[in-house]
């Protein structure tokens, strides 16, 4: 239980889902303990596809031509996004959540989006393997796949095998997110927040839907590559604050 705990370090700090996720955290923990391995699994499915969605939503945010020339999405799903960021380009909508977005796209179909972080073939079958477990046992097909503790355990260990994957292939999209936030916020007067700590936590952690692994990749940043920008002394406090305040995390 421990272990399938850690999920919350690969998920945002502040997610829009939040209850959602909780939801399906407590579904999990419940069968768990009442030893419903089966109901377990499907529970604990739906919370790496919560975390697919999420890496899906950094990276295209930060790649969004590579990701549509990949031609990974469907018409619908595609159709869908373009309209509603024409409605958040004019002001009629606000951001939303990644997990309403593309969660409209098959399973499987969206993992190919993993080709652009450099995620080889053999790991995106990896990916969609846990996608083809999770359909065995979402039918009425008699079978009881999960029977003990540690036939879920193992498939735990499956699963974050392949966030492993993602997120250290990922390490790239929020290299960039975090050196784009520190241009863009390098100017306390022009910028959303005057004060760096809800500038960091606003702006770049709930808007880039960041998780404390995201944050641990930006703290590890050498900032050193902007030292040469005029306002380089607002980007050193705004890493020295991101630093600060997710020290003990």
């Amino acid at each position: 239980m421990e272990e399938a705990q850690k999920i919350f370090q690969y998920l945002p700090i502040t997610p829009p889902d939040d209850e959602y996720i909780r939801f399906l955290w407590e579904t999990f923990e419940t069968n768990y303990k009442t030893e419903k391995f089966q109901f377990a699994f499907i529970a604990y499915h739906m919370l790496f596809m919560c975390f697919v969605y999420y890496q899906i939503a950094k990276l295209y945010k930060v790649k969004p031509e590579e990701c549509k020339d990949l031609m990974i999405f469907t018409g619908k799903i595609q159709d869908h996004i373009d309209k509603h960021e024409r409605k958040i380009s004019a002001g009629e909508e606000s951001l939303l959540a990644p997990l309403q977005k593309f969660s409209l796209e098959n399973e499987r179909t969206i993992m190919g989006l993993f080709l652009t972080i450099k995620c080889t073939r053999t790991e995106i079958k990896s990916f969609k393997e846990i996608v083809d477990s999770r359909n065995s046992v979402a039918h009425s097909n008699g079978n009881i796949f999960y029977k003990s503790k540690e036939s879920i355990d193992d498939k735990i260990d499956e699963i974050f095998s392949c966030i492993d994957t993602i997120q250290l292939k990922s390490t790239g999209i929020i290299e960039k997110a975090y050196n784009t936030f520190l241009l863009d916020s390098s100017k306390p007067e022009e910028r959303e927040f005057f004060d760096d700590e809800s500038q960091i936590k606003e702006i770049f952690v709930h808007g880039n839907y960041l998780s404390l692994e995201d944050v641990k990749i930006a703290q590890k940043w050498n900032i050193a590559v902007l030292s040469k920008e005029i306002q380089f002394k607002h980007i050193k406090s705004l890493s020295e604050t991101l630093l600060r305040i997710y020290q003990d995390e």
